[in-house]
């Protein structure tokens, strides 16, 4: 069975401190503190992206699911204000992927082209032309 080194704990345990103080603190910074060198401080995320940090983490109860049950408790309390129920839903809608897509178009009109409004709308919404006839310039 897999463990955590005391070093992966320390990075797991500086994670998680940085999370609760919500202070900025870089992921070399986190390495740094748990004892690893400099070659790693450049390169946190092999550190912190490891199996035994994931393993503290989790003894730590800093799980995904954890994550969930406390979106989950904000978005169906009585007391919590709407703000944070909107920021909760907003979570949700981005862990479920269900964001509806955004829409755009890109468009490039020569400069010497003269096209009508009807023929920009039925270009800007993909509204087929009769199929031997160019927009015309007026």
């Amino acid at each position: 069975m897999l463990t955590a080194s005391i070093r992966q704990r320390k990075a797991a345990r500086g994670v998680i401190e940085a999370y609760k103080q919500k202070k900025p603190i870089s992921g070399g910074q986190i390495v740094k503190e748990a004892g690893y060198g400099t070659g790693l401080q450049t390169q946190p995320q092999r550190v912190l992206n490891s199996v035994g940090v994931q393993i503290a983490l989790n003894d730590y109860g800093f799980t995904e699911d954890n994550a969930k049950k406390v979106v989950a408790s904000i978005l169906l309390s009585r007391k919590t204000k709407d703000e944070n129920k909107l920021k909760a839903s907003d979570l949700v809608f981005k862990v479920h992927g269900t964001y509806a897509p955004e829409k755009s178009i890109n468009l490039n009109v020569s400069a010497t082209a003269q096209l009508s409004d009807q023929e920009l709308e039925n270009i800007a919404y993909n509204v087929d032309t009769p199929e031997n006839e160019a927009p015309q310039a007026p």
